[in-house]
């Protein structure tokens, strides 16, 4: 059985006026009240009419009403579209505020936090070539320690700038490899500092090959740090 439309509750035609929907409703109210003389007691009939009226009673929701009556399923269908493009725009906006995260990281952290890699990795092949000229001479010892203690403080500032900011999202991949690579940094380190105390090249080339491994994993963090457009 149809549902009786909202015109039927209150007992007018599609056609009437605001003025003949008023009317009806105030007669089905007196009929209806709870304190009128032969009042009926339909509390869910009560409840119709006043939920017919208050959409009647509005020439707007009852234009949108006359036409979901027309066209029930072409005002379902537009619901639908309604709530997709409303999807769809909190995710273009979610991607967005994603593209804006990532590239400030890549400005404030990454940025700095390669030029300090740089500065470790790119010198050692010289500081190698030197002390193989004559890793006796007092100099070149000198000049090699001193290296090693400007990679410290180079490590530690690069280490502070990867946990001054969580990472976004997007620059997962890439703050990842840059933690491996200054894990490896550090083991490298970690050789090259036992040369002066023994002369054994066996940990020039133990933190070299270390070395390597981080210019690799930095090759990976800068390939996976290209900012999405």
């Amino acid at each position: 059985m149809a549902t009786a439309s909202y015109y039927d509750i209150l007992g007018v035609s599609p056609q009437a006026s605001q003025r003949d929907i008023k009317q009806a409703y105030r007669q089905l109210a007196k009929r209806f009240h709870p304190d009128g003389d032969n009042a009926a007691t339909d509390s869910a009939a009560i409840a119709r009419i006043n939920a017919a009226y208050e959409v009647l009673r509005d020439p707007q929701r009852r234009q949108a009403y006359d036409r979901q009556q027309l066209d029930p399923g072409g005002f379902k269908r537009g619901q639908a579209r309604t709530a997709a493009q409303a999807s769809y725009q909190r995710q273009r906006q979610a991607d967005r505020e994603a593209v804006r995260d990532c590239q400030n990281w890549l400005r404030a952290v990454y940025a700095p936090l390669e030029a300090s890699i740089r500065r470790i990795l790119d010198p050692l092949e010289a500081q190698l070539d030197a002390l193989a000229a004559d890793p006796f001479d007092e100099r070149c010892m000198e000049a090699f320690q001193a290296y090693l203690d400007d990679c410290h403080d180079q490590l530690q500032q690069a280490q502070g700038l990867l946990v001054s900011q969580a990472h976004p999202v997007l620059a997962q991949g890439a703050a990842e490899c840059l933690m491996y690579c200054l894990e490896r940094i550090r083991d490298g380190l970690e050789e090259l500092a036992w040369f002066p105390l023994s002369y054994d090249e066996g940990y020039l080339h133990a933190g070299r090959a270390l070395f390597g491994v981080a210019e690799r994993l930095l090759q990976e963090a800068r390939a996976s740090a290209r900012a999405p457009a």
